[in-house]
């Protein structure tokens, strides 16, 4: 035992450990193959966070979901626009109408 204890000290010197048997709340990290599947993961959770499915949702409900993925860099994949604008069952315009929304809070928080 005490040299599982010496090796646990060591460890956690690199890393974040928890005691043998301490349950970790954390949700587990997850990695997908590709940027697609990253897109898809993204845009199902930022869904789910809003209640209604996508053909039920009001405007401020897509806009919410627009803004949780602006905020973690969704929009930086290649066509995703495409992709959200299909599952939310709106034009890809109504995308940019929600970003430059998005924008212009911002700025205005900015004064």
């Amino acid at each position: 035992i005490t040299y599982w204890q010496r090796f646990l000290t060591k460890l956690s010197d690199y890393c974040d450990t928890n005691e043998l048997g301490e349950h970790d709340d954390r949700e587990p990290e997850t990695f997908t193959q590709d940027v697609n599947q990253l897109l898809k993961k993204k845009v199902d959770e930022a869904i789910r966070s809003v209640e209604p499915p996508p053909s039920d949702m009001s405007k401020e409900e897509r806009f919410e979901v627009v803004k949780e993925l602006n905020e973690q860099g969704v929009f930086l994949i290649r066509n995703s626009m495409y992709y959200l604008a299909g599952r939310l069952n709106v034009s890809r315009n109504t995308i940019y109408n929600y970003l430059n929304e998005l924008e212009i809070e911002q700025e205005f928080e900015n004064l």
